[in-house]
């Protein structure tokens, strides 16, 4: 019993440890100006929650998620510079 207990969850943590998902560049930059905006979301809280298999925007994501822990104006300047940095990285035409 203990073996089947064992093994039940492990494979549960394989499964959670495998979800990640693979959004472009300007997917996160729409989803941190909607959180500027807006607030949260049940697509952020999925941001928060769901690994980026890109390792440089998985970095991005937690450097967003050390923000929710921050004042409200901290967030705001810190997710303001992360935009930034998104955009310097990856520019789009929407910066030019």
């Amino acid at each position: 019993m203990i073996i089947l207990t064992v093994l039940a969850l492990a494979i549960v943590v394989f499964v959670w440890r495998s979800r990640s998902y693979a959004p472009t560049p300007e997917q996160i930059v729409r989803l941190i100006e909607r959180r500027l905006t807006e607030g949260t979301s049940k697509e952020w809280d999925y941001f928060r929650l769901v690994t980026i298999r890109n390792k440089d925007l998985e970095a991005i994501r937690e450097r967003c998620l050390a923000l929710d822990y921050a004042t409200p104006e901290e967030r705001r300047i810190g997710l303001t510079e992360i935009l930034k940095k998104l955009h310097e990285r990856w520019p789009t035409d929407r910066n030019t």
